[in-house]
């Protein structure tokens, strides 16, 4: 069974290489870690693989289109931010947890997001919700 994570956030860009220029920087220096951009081929939009050892293939989507603020509204049940775009990460099953690391260290990056809310569909909640937590 695969997991996915969706962060609904604010933000300052709408372009999808910038988001996935800021997560190919949280893994530098990891070796495990290599990359590869797709398009989306019924939408021409890019998407980021994530492959972890060689075998693992972890999907990083930007979405931007009428889809996110209605999702929003009834997934989180408040009304849109404003310049409201959705990050998803897409994870494979694993079993003996071999990239348990790399899963937490994308969750801690959405939570980091501007007026972030992370809802998980596998889980049907919201994980994280900027909102709420106290500086």
């Amino acid at each position: 069974m695969s997991h996915s994570f969706e962060a609904f956030f604010n933000a300052d860009k709408n372009e999808p290489p910038f988001y996935f220029a800021s997560i190919k920087e949280l893994f530098k220096n990891n070796h495990r870690i290599r990359y590869e951009v797709e398009s989306d081929p019924f939408s021409d939009e890019p998407y980021l693989n994530i492959v972890v050892d060689g075998k693992y293939i972890v999907g990083a989507f930007i979405i931007n289109d009428e889809s996110v603020e209605s999702d929003f509204k009834e997934l989180i049940g408040k009304p849109p931010i404003p310049h409201m775009l959705r990050m998803s990460f897409l994870f494979p099953n694993d079993h003996n947890n071999d990239f348990d690391d790399i899963v937490v260290i994308l969750l801690d990056y959405m939570t980091k997001l501007k007026d972030v809310v992370v809802y998980s569909p596998t889980q049907e909640k919201i994980v994280f919700d900027a909102s709420k937590e106290t500086p």
